[in-house]
């Protein structure tokens, strides 16, 4: 049988519109995730992702399987590392929502990378667990604040505007499309208006009815979104600080109340 899994085998690995790092970077996988294997060149790999998303990882970022990596785990700290059995070496960094195999939960958990590769981590070590509410949305999205705007990211180490949104919506439980204008036709969302936006709400943004932009609403017209680096903004122009710019370019303002309830 042909092999039919790509799992990431490092902590971040950059997914390419061609097999080539000149094309465009369109997205990330992270360590621990089993990629559907759609082609296989030799040097790079097509790839399908969690979310359907497809595109090209270079070869030496992963291994080829015949079966998903797993039972998984996922890095819940920021920030991590697996070290080697028997010293403190660094043989791999790990990052917030990584999955990885765990052998043994002690004050240093016993790990198995996808490559076979055994070591220890001091990271926590769980599963996403936060309910969908309007409040937990808020709260996470928050956490990330300051991380930079990059352009395909969808880790820590950087966001795009809809992958910042995919991944805070991901935790709680709700799965997104990975584009804006994917985000925005779900048919679970349903127009409301900047005024009445709540904590969560989704806000998409462009021209000509081309949506290039997504935030998530804080309240009282309040937005947290991937712009230069995760920030909020608000879209009041009664405030001195209004982000007129944007606000110029608001296309629809979108009701999550039928995804936290479903």
């Amino acid at each position: 049988m042909e092999p039919s899994y790509f799992v990431i085998n490092s902590s971040v690995v950059n997914v390419y519109s061609e097999p080539n790092f000149r094309s465009a970077v369109i997205s990330q996988a992270l360590l621990g995730e089993s990629c559907a294997l759609l082609e296989d060149d030799g040097n790079w790999v097509r790839v399908r992702q969690w979310d359907d998303y497809e595109g090209w990882i270079n070869r030496f970022h992963g291994v080829v399987s015949d079966d998903e990596y797993g039972p998984v785990m996922t890095v819940l700290d920021m920030h991590g590392a697996v070290t080697a059995m028997d010293d403190d070496n660094v043989i791999r960094e790990m990052v917030f929502g990584d999955k990885i195999v765990v052998n043994s939960i002690q004050r240093e958990s016993r790990v198995t990378l996808p490559d076979g590769t055994k070591g220890r981590t001091t990271v926590e070590l769980g599963h996403f667990t936060a309910k969908a509410t309007r409040e937990n949305i808020l709260l996470w999205a928050r956490r990330f604040t300051g991380i930079p705007y990059l352009w395909g990211g969808t880790s820590i180490k950087g966001f795009d505007c809809s992958g910042f949104v995919q991944t805070v919506f991901r935790i709680v439980g709700i799965h997104l499309p990975r584009d804006a204008y994917q985000q925005a036709v779900n048919e679970k969302l349903y127009p409301t208006t900047l005024a009445e936006a709540q904590p969560g709400d989704l806000l998409f943004f462009g021209s000509d009815n081309h949506i290039a932009h997504v935030a998530i609403a804080t309240g009282g017209k309040g937005i947290i979104h991937a712009q230069g680096w995760v920030k909020e903004d608000t879209l009041d122009e009664a405030q001195s600080d209004v982000n007129e710019e944007l606000r110029k370019l608001l296309i629809s303002v979108m009701t999550i109340q039928q995804l936290i309830e479903s």
